[in-house]
């Protein structure tokens, strides 16, 4: 079976290794920091109530909603600003977050992260997520992909 991954702006997200890249650059996260970004991943363009983030995260535990505040605020500032410079995470006051970036879902284990730009996708690229920025995904756009690829795959993985 081939490997899922998740793109938006210039990060590629492998929920299987639980890894967030930028370009060939590996962003550390910790796992709950994973856990609230991959949860406004698979809901992308869309309002994420903070009791979903509470169930999902922190399922194990009890905790007040101060918790996901920081988690959010930590997530964002790893993220930064995209290249327009919005906030990748949007708040919904008095119901939760956005991931207001669009995402696409790839398989293709040589492809590139993801490259903003003003036209939508060709027909046959890889299923899209509905988000407000629209993303290209074609690989073969950008010569340095096999480099930046050939690098991905050299860096050690810590677990």
């Amino acid at each position: 079976m081939a490997k899922q991954f998740h793109e938006f702006g210039d990060y590629r997200l492998d929920p299987a290794e639980r890894l967030l890249w930028r370009g060939d650059a590996l962003v550390p996260l910790t796992g709950r920091e994973f856990d609230t970004l991959w949860t406004l991943v698979q809901r992308a363009g869309s309002a994420v109530d903070k009791s979903i983030f509470l169930k999902e995260v922190w399922s194990d535990v009890d905790v007040a909603e101060v918790n996901l505040r920081k988690q959010i605020e930590s997530v964002r500032k790893k993220l930064g600003k995209d290249p327009a410079g919005q906030e990748y995470i949007g708040t919904i006051r008095n119901r939760g977050y956005v991931l207001a970036a669009r995402v696409v879902v790839g398989t293709d284990a040589a492809q590139t992260p993801a490259r903003l730009s003003t036209q939508e996708p060709p027909k046959g690229e890889p299923e899209e997520f509905t988000g407000d920025r629209p993303i290209a995904t074609n690989p073969d756009a950008d010569p340095v992909a096999p480099a930046v690829e050939a690098r991905r795959r050299a860096l050690p993985i810590s677990a």
